[in-house]
């Protein structure tokens, strides 16, 4: 498969269970917990929606990753269904928006994003 295919076959995943949104230089970092419906989903990835703010200030992220490729066991528990992922957002995506939002196919968290840091003084 291409790349193209790969990142085509990924699906949402279901639920987003933990987000945190930390400040990053230039940017911030995005990093998910989430859970797959079924188990052997594989290759978690946060897919930025837009490279600008939705109408109320939200950079909107989904949470994918691919299906198993062979019939799945079974939902299973939980903990072996939970996927980490992570993403940077650039300061050039962030201008104008106020949170970060990540969406799966039964839930989203939205947090606000944290402020930059001021710059340095300059000594003279």
């Amino acid at each position: 498969m291409t790349r193209a295919e790969v990142q085509a076959a990924k699906v949402r995943l279901a639920t987003i269970d933990t987000l945190e949104v930390g400040r990053s230089f230039r940017g911030v970092l995005v990093q998910v917990t989430a859970t797959a419906p079924l188990q052997g989903f594989y290759e978690p990835q946060l897919r930025l929606l837009d490279n600008r703010p939705a109408a109320d200030g939200a950079i909107v992220l989904e949470a994918v990753a691919l299906p198993p490729e062979a019939s799945p066991v079974g939902a299973g528990p939980v903990s072996a269904r939970s996927m980490i992922m992570a993403q940077f957002v650039g300061d050039d995506i962030l201008a104008g928006a106020t949170k970060i939002r990540v969406v799966g196919t039964d839930s989203g968290l939205e947090r606000p994003i944290p402020p930059a840091a001021p710059a340095p003084a300059s000594g003279s």
